[in-house]
């Protein structure tokens, strides 16, 4: 099973949460948005869990932060306000 092939460390209950749905977005920070992206797309254990079990397709938005707490802040409020708007049939996963 691609669990135990990932070798997971926390809790997978959201895995079949995920896999109910039609649509998946992920929701992440990074300060080196290329690198990050490289590391979620191979799938080598560097990205998050939730790449590693659905690898990334495309690229929706990149907002810019001065301060690190600011960008945490908005991957928060960004997964609640997707979560609060979007339709039935879409995960939003946000790692924070």
């Amino acid at each position: 099973m691609v669990r135990e092939e990932l070798r997971l460390q926390n809790d997978v209950s959201w895995i079949d949460d995920a896999q109910e749905n039609r649509r998946l977005v992920y929701v992440g920070v990074s300060t080196v948005v290329p690198n990050r992206l490289w590391k979620h797309a191979v799938g080598n254990g560097d990205g998050a869990n939730f790449t590693q079990m659905f690898p990334p397709t495309r690229l929706l938005s990149i907002q810019w932060f001065e301060r690190e707490s600011d960008a945490y802040r908005a991957e928060e409020l960004t997964a609640e306000i997707l979560e609060e708007e979007t339709h039935d049939g879409i995960y939003i996963s946000q790692p924070g």
